[in-house]
Order: structure tokens, then sequence, then C-alpha cells
């Protein structure tokens, strides 16, 4: 299961979780809207998913926030927990970063290596399902990015155009 913060819709968090059966099928387990992304919030979706046997043999992949390793650590004792490949990575990377401060080549070849042993005994977290989703994300973003209302109408016309042509 992935546990992981997405879209701040309005003033909540829409904290999301995702499973992956042994035949690696992924699929949507639940959601929480929440006004943080705090402890209680982790609690509430983990409670929704009315997981057996206190998540005995289950193995949750997540993003390392602390709030939730706490939730999981709360309500599901017995289930594993590991960081996601992309941010066992990424902290590997700040610390030979650290280390290594003047040996770019020493850092590249520590985080090659670490990547082969990494991603080679750990789940994929990157499927249709969740590339949808950040499609969605992206799709559902309030147009005020836009600097002006002349840039969001101005990618609505190119956009139009592409569509009708």
């Amino acid at each position: 299961m992935r546990l992981n913060p997405k879209v701040k819709g309005g003033p909540y968090w829409n904290l999301l979780a995702l499973g992956e059966g042994k035949s690696g099928k992924r699929a949507y387990l639940g959601a929480v809207l929440s006004p943080d992304k705090g402890e209680t919030a982790w609690i509430s979706l983990l409670e929704a998913l009315e997981v057996p046997e206190a998540g005995k043999g289950l193995l949750f992949i997540h993003d390392g926030d602390p709030a939730i390793a706490s939730a999981l650590s709360f309500i599901l004792p017995e289930a594993k927990r590991r960081l996601c490949a992309w941010h066992e990575l990424h902290n590997l990377f700040l610390k030979a970063r650290e280390l290594f401060p003047d040996k770019p080549d020493k850092i590249k070849a520590v985080m090659k290596e670490a990547k082969l042993r990494i991603e080679s005994n750990q789940p994929k977290t990157t499927s249709p399902l969740e590339r949808g989703i950040e499609e969605y994300r992206r799709r559902t973003r309030p147009m005020d990015r836009f600097k002006s209302r002349m840039g969001a109408l101005d990618f609505l016309r190119i956009w139009l155009e592409a569509v009708v042509n």
C-alpha cells in the first residue's frame, strides 16, 4: 500500500491510499479530506481502510512523513514499512553530497550502485493509476497559476485550437 498526500483542494488535503496485490494489479483503496496532513488525518484514513489483523503481512510504502509513520505504528503495528525508492535515493543523494562535496564522480558512482540495489528489491511505485492521478492533479489545479488573466485565456485559446483542428 502506498500512502502519499495528494492535491491540496481548497482548504483541505486529499490523503490517498493506493494498493497493489501480489499479482501486481494496483487499485485505489480509499481517501479522506483533511484540513492538515497530521497524524490524526492519517489515522482516520487507516481506520477507514478497515485492515484486518493490525496489518500483518502488509507492506506500506510511504514518503517518510513522520505523521504517516506514527499513524502506521499506532493503527497497524504488525505492518512492514519502508520509504519509496525515490525517497530512499533522494536521501542517499543528499548524504553522499554531504560526504563527498568535491567529488561528483564518487557521488555518481554511489548513486548508480544504490539505484541498482534499491530498485531491484523494492516494488515499483509508478503505474498507470498513479500517472492518471498526477494528470488529474495537473488538470484540476486552480487557474491562478497563470500570472494574469490573459495568460489563462491564451492557454485556453491555444488548447481549443489544438482540439478543434
